[in-house]
């Protein structure tokens, strides 16, 4: 059986078949870290929500990546 590591060009193909998704919320960290865009986006409008509320994650920033990069983010507004 052969290994195959990381430096493996094949192995390298074989991990890009499928997208990664992980939503990030500021104070709190990642909240969603996995294969499905569909749960990913759930993620991201259900903790942009609970950011423009009061609560627990209000008020933090909330991030969406699809493999490593941005492909959403909110911010909320400066509050005074």
């Amino acid at each position: 059986m052969e290994r195959k590591v990381q430096g493996d060009s094949s192995w390298k193909r074989l991990r890009i078949l499928f997208d990664q998704y992980r939503v990030v919320v500021g104070g709190t960290g990642i909240v969603y870290d996995g294969d499905s865009v569909s749960e990913a986006k759930r993620q991201f409008k259900l903790f942009m929500r609970k950011s423009k509320s009061a609560g627990r994650s209000a008020g933090e920033s909330v991030t969406l990546f699809k493999n490593y990069e941005i492909i959403n983010q909110y911010h909320p507004p400066d509050r005074e």
